[in-house]
């Protein structure tokens, strides 16, 4: 069965490309949540240099120390009819720093979107990457999506906690022992259609 995806407004894509919201962590942290703009790559670059090793390798399901300026020019600039990304910031020493992030980009031919989450060691097991989860699915049911999806290594017990907690299923990955794949249907049962789990999702 076709599916077919709603296009967001003119006036949606201007409110999703400016809202900003508050959150405190349980330990009184005042983070800012907003989506992310043209003009932040100086502040992912950052973000990006601060992962360790281990969790840039979780992200980018590789060895990546820093990001190319056609990675960077890809992650700030986004495509707001089919893609959304929020990250989370707060004040350090005058100056702004980013402390996770999450995006989605909408599988080609399909309603179904696929999606990435990264937070900084120190900010993880504080509930940030709990909150952008929700964040980004709050977007992505707004925007009429299916399903959200994403391949997890196995390895990962963080993330693959995370997803069974916001109510994702988990499933083996296609014909790789090393990864899992979690979804979630981002439409009420009573009035769903099809959502093309079955279809797949690449860039």
């Amino acid at each position: 069965m076709t599916t077919h995806r709603i296009e967001p407004s003119a006036s949606s894509r201007a409110h999703l490309a400016s809202t900003m919201s508050g959150w405190r962590s349980p330990d009184g942290a005042v983070v800012t949540l907003r989506p992310t703009r043209a003009s932040d790559a100086e502040l992912v670059q950052q973000f990006v240099r601060e992962l360790s090793p281990e969790a840039r390798r979780l992200r980018f399901m590789g060895a990546v120390r820093e990001l190319t300026p056609r990675m960077l020019e890809r992650l700030v600039r986004i495509d707001h009819t089919r893609e959304a990304a929020v990250i989370a910031t707060t004040s350090r020493g005058g100056r702004t720093c980013q402390l996770g992030e999450c995006r989605y980009a909408v599988c080609p031919g399909s309603d179904n979107c696929e999606f990435a989450v990264a937070v900084l060691d120190p900010w993880q097991r504080r509930g940030l990457g709990e909150r952008l989860l929700s964040e980004l699915i709050g977007i992505a049911r707004d925007r009429g999506l299916g399903a959200m999806i994403g391949d997890v290594l196995a390895s990962n017990a963080a993330m693959l906690g995370l997803a069974l907690k916001l109510g994702f299923s988990v499933s083996p990955g296609r014909g790789d022992w090393s990864m899992r794949r979690v979804s979630l249907e981002l439409r009420p049962a009573s009035g769903s259609r099809s959502t093309g789990l079955n279809q797949s999702c690449t860039e």
